[in-house]
């Protein structure tokens, strides 16, 4: 998958963190140059059609909902 634009969407919570840590360190591993645009404002959320948060949406599609996997499970789902 060539990534295009990364959308981390969620709210300020552990998780979340977990999550944008892991997917900077992926995209880094990756040598990915794509910056993580993070939407946190509620108002947004229903756009996604979300069921859990944080999530990650990757080239306008949702690649995850609701949980912060590892960097190296990341660095799968970005590549594939």
């Amino acid at each position: 998958m060539k990534v295009k634009e990364v959308k981390l969407i969620g709210l300020d919570s552990l998780q979340y963190n977990i999550l944008k840590r892991n997917l900077q360190e992926a995209l880094d591993c990756l040598n990915l140059q794509v910056e993580i645009s993070e939407v946190t404002d509620e108002n947004n959320f229903a756009d996604y059609k979300l069921r859990n948060l944080p999530a990650l949406v990757v080239n306008d599609k949702v690649l995850l909902e609701g949980v912060a996997p590892a960097t190296s499970q990341l660095e799968l789902l970005l590549i594939l």
